[in-house]
């Protein structure tokens, strides 16, 4: 038996998991450590004019840099994970794919967890809590290593080549005058310091950024507040000007009698 369910044919929905063409595109990289090098963590947004934009690097501390965590698969995912957090606000509510090169994390996060070491299923957990509560409707799909303008710019981050990439972006003048990257949640920092196996990483790291949206909209409501209120009042020094307009006429009347 057949049964119409529309008036007219429909197209049909797209199960694959692809993300949508409009979808923000991000390349994220990790190096692996090396106590001698400035290798860390990179990522940046390509618009679809083809721009780089948003920048974010981390140097890895000492542990990592020599050789504590060998596993890339844990680098790859906290390199994707620690740009999200960083823009956070900026990419909530909003269709996200990011490019990574290495497939074991692609998978690791399309499953939430990862069959290689409970460190990247750890991240894995964090990765998809954090895009769950901030509305980010993540993708993660491989991309070859060096393959185009993102995924080229993300391992020169990596590497601590940040001179580079920071010429072709827009965020380069803020970045270097005030001398600091986008901030990584201060939970993954500790975690990094300390790596182990957490599954309470994920809401640690979404409650600071909600503190941290928390305040900023605090300061937004404040400045707005005393902004209106400079607006009520009157500017003029009333009192001063009537008196003066007083004593002016005062002055014309005894000319006039003169």
């Amino acid at each position: 038996m057949l049964v119409k369910m529309s008036k007219k044919a429909m197209p049909i929905p797209n199960v694959s998991g692809a993300p949508p063409p409009f979808a923000t595109r991000i390349y994220t990289d990790a190096a692996g450590g090396d106590i001698k090098s400035n290798n860390g963590m990179g990522g940046v947004k390509v618009s679809w004019e083809g721009n780089l934009e948003d920048p974010f690097y981390l140097r890895w501390p000492e542990g990592i840099q020599r050789g504590e965590v060998k596993s890339m698969c844990v680098l790859e995912l906290a390199a994707a994970l620690g740009y999200v957090t960083c823009y956070a606000e900026k990419l909530r509510g909003k269709f996200v794919v990011v490019f990574i090169d290495n497939i074991a994390s692609v998978l690791a996060w399309r499953r939430g967890f990862s069959k290689m070491d409970g460190l990247s299923s750890t991240i894995a957990k964090a990765f998809v809590y954090v895009a769950a509560a901030q509305r980010i409707t993540l993708f993660t799909l491989h991309v070859t290593r060096c393959s185009n303008k993102g995924s080229k710019a993300a391992d020169m981050l990596s590497k601590g080549a940040t001179g580079a990439v920071l010429e072709q972006t827009a965020a380069a003048a803020r970045i270097i005058e005030q001398e600091k990257w986008p901030r990584v949640p201060r939970a993954l920092q500790e975690w990094f310091q300390d790596p182990r196996i957490d599954n309470e990483l994920g809401p640690r790291i979404n409650e600071e950024i909600q503190e941290k949206a928390r305040g900023r909209e605090e300061t937004k409501e404040l400045v707005e507040g005393e902004g209106k209120g400079r607006g009520n009042a009157d500017p003029r020094p009333v009192g001063g000007r009537a008196r003066k307009r007083k004593s002016d006429g005062k002055m014309r009347a005894r000319i006039a009698r003169k």
